[in-house]
């Protein structure tokens, strides 16, 4: 794999796929090039982010509002989260009381 490649893909290894894909081409390599420096990386599929992490864990049990606000604000046991989460936090805080609605419900 090129130098370049792989050292653009290593400072962006915590971005999305569709990020660094973006940088790469940004930085002049084509498609295919691109394609097959992500596939030798292992990392051609989307990568998992907040959200799918964040539903799973709602969906596990029923979790008090309390719990909910510390997931997002990444206190405690479950680890940080980015500015861009906690900036959000009233929309995930409205889902977590959708959740504890329908547990409640069940």
């Amino acid at each position: 794999m090129n130098k370049e490649i792989e050292e653009l893909i290593e400072e962006y290894s915590d971005s999305p796929v569709a990020v660094i894909r973006a940088h790469l081409t940004i930085a002049g390599f084509n498609g295919k090039e691109v394609t097959e420096a992500l596939k030798e990386a292992g990392i051609s599929k989307a990568k998992v982010g907040f959200n799918s992490h964040f539903y799973d864990w709602l969906a596990e049990e029923e979790r008090d509002q309390e719990e909910v606000n510390a997931y997002i604000l990444g206190d405690g046991e479950f680890g940080e989260t980015s500015e861009n989460i906690q900036r959000h936090r009233r929309h995930y805080a409205l889902l977590g009381n959708l959740a504890s609605r329908i547990w409640a419900a069940k």
